[in-house]
C-alpha cells in the first residue's frame, strides 16, 4: 500500500514537470512571437468571433502588418477600425473607387454576405499575415502590453528558478 502511493506520487510529479516544462516553452515561445512582432512594426489581433474561420478562428491570434493601399488586393485579409473603435479582421473580396476612394467590400470567411457597408481604405491598413490558433484567447483573457509583461517576466523566473 505505501510503496503503490510513493509510485502515484512519482508519476503525478513526473507529469506535473512535464506540463511544466511544456507551459515554459510555450509561454516562451509564445513571447518570442510577440516580441519580434512588434519590434518589426506587426501587431497582435485576438480574434473573438467565428467569422474568419477556418482561416482564423474564435480566439486565434493573428500576426498583422502595416500595409500600404496600393497593396492591398483582393484575397488580402485586413484589420479594419469601425467608428466603435472595434477592430474586425476580414477578408477583401472586391475593391472599388468611388468618389475618390478606394474602398473594400469584405466578408468574413465564414460569412454568408459581404460586410454590410464597404470599408474606406487609408494610406496604410493593417494586413493578416498569418494566425495562431487558440493563441489569442491568452490576449482576450488579460491586456495585449499586460500579458507580454507576464508571458517574460514567468518564463524567466521559471527558467531561472530550474537553473535554465
Amino acid at each position: 500500500m505505501n510503496r503503490t502511493k510513493s509510485t502515484h506520487r512519482l508519476s503525478l510529479r513526473r507529469f506535473l514537470d512535464i506540463a511544466s516544462w511544456f507551459a515554459i516553452y510555450a509561454l516562451s515561445l509564445m513571447a518570442i512571437v510577440l516580441t519580434t512582432s512588434l519590434g518589426l512594426g506587426y501587431r497582435p489581433v485576438a480574434i473573438t468571433t467565428g467569422s474568419m474561420d477556418p482561416w482564423a478562428p474564435t480566439g486565434a491570434l493573428v500576426i498583422a502588418a502595416p500595409s500600404d493601399r496600393g497593396d492591398i488586393g483582393v484575397g488580402d485579409v485586413i484589420v479594419m477600425k469601425k467608428p466603435s473603435d472595434v477592430l474586425v479582421t476580414h477578408r477583401v473580396i472586391e475593391l472599388q473607387r468611388q468618389r475618390g476612394q478606394l474602398q473594400a467590400i469584405t466578408q468574413g470567411d465564414a460569412n454568408d454576405a459581404p460586410d454590410p457597408e464597404p470599408y474606406v481604405i487609408a494610406e496604410q491598413e493593417l494586413t493578416g499575415r498569418f494566425a495562431i490558433p487558440v493563441a489569442g484567447r491568452l490576449l482576450v483573457a488579460l491586456n495585449y502590453r499586460f500579458v507580454l509583461l507576464l508571458v517574460v517576466t514567468g518564463a524567466l523566473a521559471t527558467m531561472a528558478q530550474t537553473g535554465l
